[in-house]
């Protein structure tokens, strides 16, 4: 798949929810209860990497927990909301455009961050 496959499938989304400030439906308004749950059993260990970070709330979850955090996303918008969401949680998180369907794009992550997990639970 490729970044131009993404955001044509995600950006119209991301898109239209700032226009209508909706809710899509895998957006909750916070971290999935799973990722809380993780972080509180001391599943987390390491540096951060949220591929498909979204609106950014598992990402602003590590972040509130002390974890250094990337959150990649192919859609502009939805890294926009996530990067505002993480200002008004007051947390710092590297957001950044990228296709996390593309190993070109996570190796680099994974080699210059010393990322040691990489968390996506559905």
């Amino acid at each position: 798949m490729t970044t131009e496959a993404n955001v044509a499938g995600f950006e119209p989304l991301y898109g239209d929810a700032e226009l209508t400030d909706g809710l899509l439906p895998w957006d909750i308004g916070g971290p999935q209860p799973v990722v809380e749950q993780l972080v509180a059993f001391g599943g987390i260990r390491g540096e951060v990497l949220d591929p498909g970070t979204g609106p950014g709330f598992h990402a602003i979850h590590y972040a509130s927990q002390g974890f250094s955090v990337t959150g990649i996303d192919g859609s502009p918008s939805a890294i926009e909301r996530a990067r505002r969401n993480a200002e008004r949680a007051g947390v710092t998180v590297d957001f950044q455009v990228a296709d996390a369907t593309q190993l070109n794009v996570l190796q680099p992550l994974l080699q210059d961050h010393r990322v040691h997990i990489v968390a996506k639970p559905s």
